[in-house]
């Protein structure tokens, strides 16, 4: 049974830091798609956050270095999908006065911003107003680039964990045959079940799942920090609402998908397991999915160069970019990713 595997790089387009970390791994062929931003707008010098040349120009800088450059002759078929965002930066939708509820009322440079994940309910967000945004994002990537993203996906997954707002994302998708993140079957370490981390979160996430809003914000605050390590098992509710939803509205989605952060300590021997595992067959798996191929997506947060963290943008999570800077290392001389062939959304699923 073939085995077929998604590498992504999330998070481009809201700073040069981040965006040359996925450049790099690009170069070095570890990665298949870009999961990309769409509402950062060019930034000045005086701007708060720094310099910045915004996510359309980011990205379509890339597009024609990937292209055009022999550093990138390796991996010209670089794919970019669309990474919904409703944490951080500004939104897309023109008047905030109509999506109130997705906002703080902080303003960056007169605008305001959104919610990050630690002030985010899902229960307070208003439909309609998650729709104009949700919308307003796509036609922005459509628009200004003039091509369909390769997927969906969701900076935190918060609103693809909820099933409400996932079946507004597929309702979205369908016409539009775009493939999805499944955000919920990942592969884990053998060992995760024993992690102390791995117990403290799903001790996190039970509170969230409570009623109470104020178990439930500190639920969400914590277990969304630790939401690689999470058992599937305790999400099975608002994991198969979902999946029923993707099959319902036809929509492709990976079978699996890994959102380790490689920087968090791991050395390089300690990845190479983690991908062989995560890579590996199964056959009690395999034997299930006999009519196609298997599909895996691994998540990278990787990062390049020097930066402020006075000048990180709002809901970009700061404590994690000396590790993006680790993962890149070890992502981008892995030889269990350097010698497979890597597949993004559309070759997948076309």
């Amino acid at each position: 049974m073939e085995h077929r595997v998604i590498v992504t790089a999330d998070d481009f387009g809201a700073c040069d830091y981040i965006d040359n970390g996925i450049k790099e791994a690009i170069k070095k062929g570890v990665v298949s798609c870009v999961s990309a931003f769409i509402n950062f707008e060019p930034r000045k010098s005086s701007h708060p956050y720094g310099k910045y040349q915004g996510s359309v120009k980011a990205i379509q800088q890339l597009l024609h270095e990937v292209q055009t450059s022999p550093e990138y002759a390796r991996n010209r078929k670089i794919r970019v999908g669309l990474h919904f965002n409703f944490h951080a930066g500004t939104p897309v939708f023109p008047f905030e006065n109509k999506i109130r509820s997705l906002l703080l009322n902080k303003r960056v440079d007169g605008k305001r911003i959104f919610k990050n994940i630690e002030k985010f309910n899902p229960d307070k967000v208003v439909e309609r107003e998650f729709i104009k945004e949700l919308h307003a994002q796509y036609s922005k990537f459509f628009n200004r680039l003039g091509f369909a993203p390769d997927h969906f996906s969701s900076h935190f997954p918060v609103i693809f964990m909820t099933p409400h707002f996932f079946d507004l994302v597929c309702e979205l998708a369908k016409p539009l045959k775009i493939p999805i993140r499944n955000p919920f079957l990942i592969w884990q370490t053998k060992n995760d079940s024993k992690n102390s981390a791995n117990r403290d979160a799903l001790s996190e996430a039970k509170k969230f799942f409570k009623k109470k809003s104020k178990t439930k914000e500190i639920g969400l605050k914590r277990a969304i920090k630790m939401i690689d390590t999470l058992d599937d098992t305790l999400l099975s509710s608002w994991k198969n609402k979902n999946i029923r939803s993707l099959k319902k509205h036809g929509i492709p989605f990976p079978d699996y998908t890994n959102c380790h952060l490689y920087g968090n300590g791991t050395d390089a021997a300690a990845a190479d397991n983690i991908m062989n595992h995560l890579l590996s067959f199964h056959p009690e798996v395999y034997k299930k999915q006999a009519s196609r191929p298997v599909v895996t997506e691994v998540i990278t947060h990787v990062g390049l160069g020097r930066i402020n963290p006075a000048k990180i943008p709002n809901g970009i999570d700061p404590s994690y970019f000396t590790g993006r800077k680790e993962e890149l290392s070890l992502v981008g001389s892995s030889p269990v990713l350097r010698k497979r062939k890597l597949y993004s959304y559309k070759e997948v699923f076309a």
